[in-house]
């Protein structure tokens, strides 16, 4: 696969995902229980983040979506040939990160491990991270004009 194959998938999640995250910072609700976990294993109630953390996710999504294009398109008024070499690398230490989780409730390593949610994250969200972290790191070895 070329360089542009990684950008293109990068680009086309992150920016998606950051429509989902402002989606919920504007109220959607539909399907929650598949976004976000469960406060214990009997999944009595949902976590949902503060709006501001939303707010916050949901722009650094987007941006890390134009970081991709913005290599694609070649626009080097914004960003040189090192900012998108360490900016990958930034990329792939977040998304690895994510994936691995925090003992609780997201990532591999999560202690609550029943519920839709937590399926998910398993088979579906965090396997995505990963090809996120993966692709980015393919892109901070290419060297960029």
């Amino acid at each position: 696969m070329e360089p542009i194959h990684y950008i293109l998938i990068n680009a086309n999640i992150l920016a998606s995902l950051g429509i989902l995250h402002t989606y919920w910072l504007l109220g959607g609700k539909h399907s929650i229980e598949y976004f976000f976990p469960a406060n214990s294993p009997f999944r009595k109630k949902n976590i949902k983040p503060k709006k501001l953390k939303m707010f916050l996710t949901s722009l650094l999504l987007f941006f890390m979506a134009f970081f991709f294009v913005e290599q694609m398109a070649g626009f080097t008024k914004i960003f040189n040939a090192d900012a998108f070499k360490w900016g990958n690398k930034i990329i792939t230490v977040i998304f690895v990160l994510r994936a691995f989780g925090n003992f609780t409730y997201v990532g591999f390593t999560k202690s609550f491990k029943k519920g839709t949610f937590a399926k998910l994250d398993t088979y579906l969200y965090s396997p995505v991270c990963l090809l996120i972290a993966a692709l980015a790191y393919l892109l901070s070895l290419t060297p960029f004009v």
